[in-house]
């Protein structure tokens, strides 16, 4: 009997649990409007990787990375996108196509395309993202007006080597282009944590009245 109640217990927890509604993801950085769709007219061949610096000022968690949209816009067959230190270190990449996951943005011409990776704690300090340009896609939300999260500060547009694909965009570039975003990793809303510890205290209470009861059959 102590079993089947301690079973029943955990059915309703994780039940509760299944049924509380979580919280979504969040844009680290998304557009809000005014930007032209513009080509870049001379990045090569192989792409050139333009993107935006910015400081952590407390620890946020990322596991994805996008690049803008533009609707009704030709997205590449692929385009790298890539997050680094502040120096030059890359800590990831993913490739995006049309094919990637979907992101609503608050901009409403265009949407972000997802790549998801493990999730990485990004410390207070300087960091760089970047995703490859090619002459003619994709385009970029050129001077487009933006919205961050507040444990960030953008603090400008960077480039890299010209024509060399991905690569650590380590000089200055004004106007910045916001082509590539990050997504912060969902965490539960804050009833999701109530159900969890009712449904723990529901499980410590239904044991000690199986000890009780074991107590009063002995004696």
């Amino acid at each position: 009997m102590r079993m089947k109640n301690l079973r029943l217990a955990a059915l309703a927890m994780f039940g509760l649990v299944g049924a509380a509604p979580q919280s979504h993801a969040g844009l680290v950085l998304d557009l809000t409007g005014g930007g032209t769709p513009t080509a870049c007219g001379s990045c090569g061949p192989d792409g050139t990787t333009f993107g935006w610096s910015f400081t952590v000022n407390s620890p946020i968690e990322v596991d994805g990375i996008g690049v803008w949209d533009f609707f009704g816009s030709s997205f590449p067959a692929s385009t790298e996108a890539g997050l680094w230190t502040g120096a030059g270190a890359l800590l990831e990449s993913k490739t995006i196509t049309s094919a990637s996951t979907p992101v609503a943005s608050s901009d409403p011409t265009g949407q972000w395309l997802f790549g998801s990776f493990a999730p990485i704690t990004l410390t207070p300090g300087d960091y760089l993202i970047a995703n490859v340009f090619f002459d003619r896609s994709p385009l970029a939300a050129f001077i487009s007006s933006i919205t961050a999260i507040p444990q960030i500060t953008v603090t400008g547009g960077v480039v890299g080597t010209s024509g060399g694909g991905l690569t650590p965009p380590l000089s200055p570039y004004r106007p910045a282009i916001y082509g590539p975003t990050l997504e912060t990793v969902a965490v539960p809303e804050a009833s999701t944590w109530a159900m969890m510890l009712l449904g723990f205290a529901g499980l410590g209470f239904t044991g000690l009245q199986s000890a009780r009861r074991r107590r009063t059959a002995a004696q």
